[in-house]
Formats: structure tokens, C-alpha cells, sequence
């Protein structure tokens, strides 16, 4: 990586000082390793703030962690028509040696209505980025509800883009109103996970 600085006019006319120049790198970008079992899926293990060990929750009403019958879960609401409720940091480092990613999880949708595009609706988007953070690949299928369903698990598998270093987990209601509930989350290779 080659870093230029030229200071100079740039057309107007005048006088310029340039004095302690400081170059400071970028902070690495936050990402978690993929544990066997992804426990960070089960939404079970709870920070002091209550967010869920491993996702980052904003600090808003329509998204929560709540129980039912002893287990945890993570529930989005979106209540405006048009809109979007989403959970968009959470990163976590892929494996230098996967090609393909295999994500399944547990959804649950009540009093769902989406939107007339066809990526409208409840899903668990998948994003590929490589060191930068910046996004590669586009976007691959995700574990999606598009109308009212009890728990049902959704499982996708995504070739890994070259260059990909992180994937994040993006859980949202797009372009849809209604509840969303998410669990029982689970990444990792799909070669790995098929056995």
C-alpha cells in the first residue's frame, strides 16, 4: 500500500505552511470468530446491556431479546409501512479455507405484510466484506419468511466471494411491517455442517 501526500495550490494563488503531518491507520474492523455451534446463535447468553453476546442491538423498542418457555430469542417490529427495521453490526471473521457458507435459522413471523418487491419481507441478509469492510459478492440468498409462519427453519448456502474476510448477519424486516422473531442461528462451512 503507497500513501501520497502532496500538499500544494491547486489553482488559487496564495501561501501555504505544512507542518507535522501525522499518518494514522484505520482501527481494525470489530469481528468475532465463528465458534463450533455458533452459541452466539441460540441468543441464550446475554451482555451486562442485555444485548445477546456477539450482536450488537440498537438501543430501540422494536428490537428485543425475549423468552418464551425458557428460551430466548430475538425479536424485530416494524410498525411504519415503507420501512425498515434492521440489526446491521455483526460481523464475524470467516475462515480463510471455506468456499462455501452454509447460514440456517429459526424464524417466525406474525401479522407480516411486505412490500411488492421481491426482496421485500423478513429474512436474515448475509453480507460478504473483505478487510475493508467493504462489501463483496452482492447479495446472497438468505433465510427469508415472505408470509405469517410458526417456527420454521430456513437454511442457505452462499459461495464465499474471493477475498471475503468477514461475513455479517443482517436480521430485518425490508420493506415489511409486522414481528419477526429469529433463533437457533447457525454458521459455518457447508461441507462441515452437512455431515
Amino acid at each position: 500500500t503507497t500513501l501520497a501526500i502532496e500538499p500544494g495550490f491547486y489553482g488559487p494563488a496564495g501561501e501555504l505552511s505544512v507542518d507535522d503531518i501525522t499518518v494514522v491507520p484505520n482501527p481494525p474492523i470489530e469481528a468475532l470468530p465463528i465458534q463450533v455451534g455458533f452459541p452466539e446463535g441460540t441468543f441464550e447468553k446475554l451482555e451486562a446491556d442485555g444485548s445477546p453476546i456477539g450482536w450488537k442491538l440498537p438501543k430501540e423498542p422494536n428490537v428485543k431479546v425475549l423468552e418464551e418457555n425458557g428460551n430466548h430469542f430475538l425479536r424485530l417490529i416494524n410498525e411504519k409501512p415503507g420501512s425498515t427495521a434492521a440489526i446491521e453490526d455483526n460481523r464475524f471473521t470467516l475462515d480463510s479455507r471455506w468456499k462455501v457458507l452454509k447460514v440456517s435459522a429459526r424464524l417466525r413471523s406474525k401479522d407480516l405484510k411486505i412490500g411488492t418487491n421481491t426482496v421485500d419481507g423478513a429474512r436474515m441478509q448475509i453480507v460478504f466484506e473483505d478487510a475493508n469492510g467493504k462489501m463483496l459478492g452482492g447479495w446472497p440468498p438468505a433465510p427469508a419468511l415472505r408470509q405469517d409462519s410458526d417456527w420454521v427453519t430456513k437454511t442457505v448456502r452462499a459461495p464465499i466471494p474471493p477475498g471475503a474476510m468477514y461475513v455479517k448477519l443482517l436480521p430485518a424486516l425490508y420493506d415489511a411491517t409486522g414481528t419477526f422473531d429469529i433463533d437457533d442461528v447457525q454458521i459455518g462451512e457447508a461441507s462441515a455442517l452437512e455431515a
